[in-house]
């Protein structure tokens, strides 16, 4: 599984912090002090460190923060007071002076606070010249609510453990194959480069299709077998949202420099069903989300295979036309296809007509997402998010500000349209939360719902909860194979996303964790912002998110980190489910008398001494003093000489004992070793 690079926290943040920022810019003369940015990290439950960029004026300059509950600001604005009257203050008395009269930066220790609240601060710094004071910043203290998986979610171990020494692949690797829930949830599709699980073939990366029992998953290799070099990746290019059915490239082997057009097999999982694709279809370009559909591209011409059909379909004429985005670029009745023509703009065929999609971002759009029929459809040009209506060839720019990253976005239920950008945007209720890296100093992406039909609300469901800077980016994955996962519920209710930031208290790790956000009102949140919580451990190690049921019921994600106590390593596949968990094995019943012996060891494995033919060792004898060579009370074990000269093994008297004639007195015979007795 591919990792993500880890961030500071703590002390070493802060130090990497001040070398990132540096000074401020210098002053060329003695002044009232100044002050640059203003920002909160390291938040706590009841602590948070205050972060600032002054300039005292080229002289002797001190500083203080004040601090109040958002709820006393708000209460003193509303009797039309300054919101900040009856604020503690940090120094608690007086002022803190600033080393130096260069420009720099401060990071005090603000603590005392109550957990799980909301404060506003400002930062007021003064010299013999005057002062100069920061606008009201926000920030909010950790809950100390110990880590609990919400919605009565339980870990369950989806991968075998017995995977012939190999691991789960991360669905980002190239050619890793497809990974992808069912809608309907009870079942997954994932790849391996190791072939387990009753494997015929041993392509690159093997294909396999797990699926819920009564008690726990059972996994089956859908590899077919093959000739050697057959494939270059993973055998399986698509399956339907059900995972009833799955398309596959043959597993042919083109002559050595002879060129040849594949074949494709499409697979009816419930009754093991094989259609074959018509001959010399061309490549495989699209499908549409129930496999009904599917579309290839041939001769700079795209052709529609409906099976069980034997036939291609031609859609009409498509100068040179390569669908964009496998996934969703097919409606479900193969009558809309988005494609990407040699133009490098962005177009609809349908009906027997073509319009060009991004005509209003002037061409030269990305492809992200479009609705099963084909209705609705998101394209990304130069960070700006745009969402095409196919009844009206209408585009709207939902995001004027620029920032949003190509390849993450999604539709959701309700109109609902998720995406990652890097841009500070400012939500619904006013807030622009910042998203400066708190070691990288650059942007940090973030995640963001937008409600189309909610009258275009903005929320961050990945922006800090405390307002701390970000320890690293939120991000929601990329297509896997022709698919995209659900990254967000059919409802608009969930999404899902990976976030190397520390969202809450119980994330530790300092690498990527899987979060859900639950929008206000749903699964028991009252937050008015949605509510956080991980879906993964946030202890050592890392987790990616790979998909989830249509319903959110079921979250899919990789971790290397052992989260059940039949794991015992490796990087595996976990479902994190609503009322889910399956018991794990109990303690072994208390031995009783010779029930407590010890267990022999295991024997070693055959090495090259022990496969010689011979008289081989010895024969081991043993006394009734047992496998341990235990001695009766008052005597020891002792090795000595024999009568006939070979050395034995005796218990021999613990006493001091007497010679007689230059002899050593020995009593009683407990074991010999070698034959002797």
């Amino acid at each position: 599984m591919q990792r993500r690079r880890q961030r500071l926290r703590g002390g070493a943040a802060l130090l990497g912090l001040l070398a990132v920022l540096g000074p401020a810019a210098p002053t060329a003369s003695a002044a009232a002090p100044a002050i640059g940015a203003v920002w909160v990290f390291q938040p706590q439950a009841t602590t948070m460190r205050l972060g600032a960029e002054v300039d005292p004026g080229a002289k002797q300059s001190s500083y203080r923060f004040d601090y109040i509950t958002r709820a006393a600001y708000e209460q003193n604005l509303g009797a039309a007071e300054d919101g900040f009257t009856g604020a503690s203050r940090l120094p608690a008395s007086g002022s803190t002076n600033i080393p130096g009269t260069a420009p720099t930066t401060i990071a005090p220790l603000l603590f005392g606070l109550v957990s799980d609240t909301a404060y506003r601060y400002r930062l007021v710094v003064s010299n013999a010249d005057g002062s100069a004071t920061s606008g009201v910043h926000d920030l909010a203290t950790h809950s100390t609510a110990a880590f609990a998986l919400p919605n009565d979610r339980g870990w369950e171990l989806v991968s075998p453990v017995e995977k012939n020494g190999g691991a789960i692949a991360d669905p980002a690797e190239a050619g890793s194959g497809t990974s992808r829930a069912a809608a309907q949830g009870g079942g997954v599709t994932f790849a391996s480069k190791a072939s387990f699980a009753g494997g015929a073939g041993a392509a690159p990366f093997s294909q396999y299709l797990a699926s819920r029992r009564a008690g726990g998953w059972q996994t089956q290799n859908l590899t077919p077998a093959h000739l050697t070099g057959a494939y270059e990746g993973a055998p399986y290019v698509a399956f339907s949202t059900d995972l009833a059915r799955s398309l596959y490239l043959n597993p042919a082997r083109c002559p050595s420099g002879d060129p040849c057009l594949p074949g494709y097999q499409l697979r009816e999982s419930s009754s093991g069903t094989l259609l074959g694709s018509p001959a010399d279809p061309g490549f495989f370009a699209s499908v549409s989300e129930d496999l009904s559909r599917v579309v290839f591209s041939k001769g700079g011409e795209l052709y529609r295979w409906s099976p069980p059909s034997s036939v291609l379909f031609a859609l009409g004429a498509t100068p040179s036309a390569t669908p964009t985005v496998p996934q969703g670029s097919v409606s479900s009745d193969g009558l809309r296809v988005y494609y990407e023509g040699v133009d490098g703009n962005l177009h609809l065929r349908e009906g027997g007509t073509t319009k060009q999609v991004d005509a209003v971002a002037g061409g030269g759009g990305s492809f992200e997402v479009a609705s099963p029929d084909g209705a609705t459809a998101l394209y990304t040009k130069a960070g700006h998010l745009y969402r095409y209506l196919a009844a009206t060839n209408v585009s709207e720019d939902l995001v004027p500000s620029g920032g949003v990253l190509s390849g993450s976005a999604w539709l959701g239920g309700g109109s609902k349209i998720l995406f990652a950008s890097t841009a500070p945007l400012t939500t619904s209720n006013g807030e622009t939360y910042d998203n400066t890296g708190l070691d990288s100093g650059q942007p940090a992406a973030q995640v963001y719902l937008y409600d189309a039909g909610g009258g275009g609300a903005l929320t961050c469901v990945s922006c800090n909860p405390t307002y701390a800077r970000p320890l690293g980016p939120s991000s929601v994955p990329g297509s896997s194979g022709s698919h995209q996962p659900r990254a967000i519920s059919a409802d608009g209710s969930r999404v899902f996303f990976d976030s190397e930031d520390a969202l809450v208290l119980t994330d530790t790790n300092l690498a990527s964790d899987v979060y859900q956000w639950s929008a206000p009102g749903s699964g028991g949140c009252i937050r008015p912002r949605g509510c956080l919580a991980l879906i993964s451990a946030g202890l050592a190690g890392s987790a990616t998110f790979v998909d989830a049921s249509a319903d959110g019921a079921d979250v899919f994600f990789l971790t290397d980190r052992s989260l059940v106590g039949a794991d015992p390593g490796s990087v595996d596949l976990y479902d994190a489910r609503v009322g889910g968990g399956f018991p794990e094995p109990g303690d072994p019943s208390p031995c009783i008398g010779d029930a407590c012996q010890m267990v022999p060891a295991a024997p070693e494995d055959p090495v090259l001494t022990t496969m010689l033919t011979g008289p081989g060792n010895p024969t081991e004898q043993y006394s009734t003093y047992g496998a341990k060579r235990k001695c009766p009370r008052g005597r020891k074990l002792r090795t000595v000489k024999g009568k006939n000269g070979k050395r034995v093994t005796r218990c021999l008297d613990s006493r001091k004992r007497k010679k007689r004639g230059g002899k050593r007195k020995e009593r009683g015979v407990a074991k010999s070793f070698g034959g002797d007795q």
